[in-house]
């Protein structure tokens, strides 16, 4: 464990749990560290997990990072007890906790519990939601959290219901994850092409429900479409097996880097996104960054992202024939040259304005060190 030893005062405590390789909250940490970085207060990451390229870049914006590299024992949440126990100090002095994951309930408990034990008044504390909460907690908000935390960041209204219907009386704010950069660089508006490439960027798990987006390569098998697949995880063995055995056209790319996600969907036409529960999908904010429309199924914040249909189609759950129906549809709509790159990247630009989400966390999170009194 990477322990700091010199015992000083944290004004902003961000608690990441297991800090992945790319995941999108993890991708939110970053921007939020690198926006932070002329504010006027101390600020610690605290995770665990490997050791990736982005903290450095963290390290970089001015805050200061400590990693437990335990990871084993994630069923007991053994990695995130451990984690706050050897860093209580930095939670006992923070002025703001930020949550960007919460521990599982029993940590959570005995976070509480010795906070209320070693500091009066307790901190101000803060948690963005990773996923929507109803899919999260389906058994409604955990009590503690409920009555612990002092506002809630969600980013769709529909996140918003979910909490308010679980209870939770406190504030809860509509706010996007911070949106990446649109593309400068112009595009053609449409072009000629042969095969139109679909591709998916992500973990390849149960959640992401990549088996779909097989089923629906499967019915378009005869159309001149190529499926490309970017990413890694516990179901890729699977996955390939099964495509092999469909004689599908589907290409594995294996996992990719953080920085070289915008290289991957830039590669392809459009961005399937198949989830069967998520949160806002960084992912496809930055497909729409870079002009790519969207196939998505109706979960988390997608239907939101989509806009009506502005910035693509939704998929339905579990009918791939229709799905497979709409996901051709689109492509023809490609092959006419009828979505605009360009197009795509100005209105994405307007409805996810970058400068005015981070200016909007800035304020919240200013609002915390204002009311806190220690």
């Amino acid at each position: 464990m990477n322990i700091t030893r010199k015992r000083t005062r944290v004004d902003l405590l961000v608690f990441g749990g297991g800090f992945q390789h790319t995941g999108g909250i993890e991708a939110f940490t970053v921007d939020l560290m690198r926006s932070l970085s002329d504010w006027p207060y101390t600020k610690r990451l605290v995770i665990w997990g490997n050791r990736v390229p982005a903290l450095e870049i963290i390290q970089n914006a001015g805050t200061a990072v400590t990693r437990s590299s335990l990871q084993k024992g994630c069923r007991f949440a053994l990695p995130d007890l451990i984690l706050i126990i050897g860093q209580l100090y930095y939670f006992i002095r923070a002025r703001t906790i930020l949550f960007t994951k919460l521990p599982q309930n029993w940590v959570f408990r005995l976070l509480i519990l010795l906070l209320s034990i070693c500091r009066k008044p307790m901190p101000q504390m803060i948690y963005v939601t990773a996923y929507r909460p109803s899919e999260m907690w389906p058994k409604g908000l955990p009590r503690l959290a409920g009555k612990y935390l002092t506002k809630i960041l969600v980013q769709a209204d529909v996140f918003r219901d979910d909490i308010r219907s679980m209870g939770y009386s406190g504030p809860v704010v509509v706010l996007p994850l911070i949106p990446p950069e649109p593309a400068t660089t112009a595009g053609p508006t449409s072009r000629s092409k042969r095969v139109i490439k679909i591709g998916f960027v992500g973990r390849l798990v149960a959640q992401k429900n990549v088996d779909y987006l097989l089923a629906i390569a499967n019915e378009l098998k005869a159309a001149p479409l190529e499926f490309h697949i970017f990413g890694g995880g516990e179901d890729e063995d699977a996955l390939r097996s099964k495509a092999a055995a469909t004689s599908v056209n589907i290409n594995f790319h294996g996992e990719i880097e953080r920085h070289s996600v915008l290289d991957a969907i830039d590669s392809c036409d459009a961005i399937a996104v198949t989830s069967i529960s998520e949160g806002q999908c960084l992912v496809a904010l930055e497909a729409l960054s870079r002009g790519k429309p969207l196939l998505a199924t109706p979960v988390g914040a997608l239907p939101e992202i989509l806009c009506s249909g502005r910035f693509g189609v939704e998929l339905p759950l579990n009918n791939e024939k229709y799905a497979a129906e709409k996901t051709w549809k689109l492509a023809e709509e490609i092959f006419r040259g009828e979505w605009s790159r360009n197009k795509i990247i100005s209105e994405y630009s307007v409805a996810f304005s970058r400068d005015q989400i981070l200016h909007d966390y800035r304020k919240h999170l200013q609002w915390s060190m204002d009311s806190s009194q220690q």
